[in-house]
């Protein structure tokens, strides 16, 4: 019975995993800088599962 549980237990957990999804844009402010009247934005954004495109305006 313990193991009939735990196979059902185990399909389940299998039947509802989901890909998890993090962020696509971030747009970023160095608000240090800025206050000193340097402009500094950045723009970074998911090319894929492990690379990112990251653009800097100093």
């Amino acid at each position: 019975m313990k193991r009939a549980i735990l196979f059902l237990a185990l399909c389940l957990l299998c039947g509802f995993s989901y890909r998890a999804e993090g962020q696509y844009y971030g747009v970023r402010v160095n608000a240090l800088a800025l206050a000193s009247g340097t402009l500094n934005v950045g723009f970074e954004t998911s090319l894929g599962n492990r690379h990112t495109l990251d653009l800097s305006v100093y």
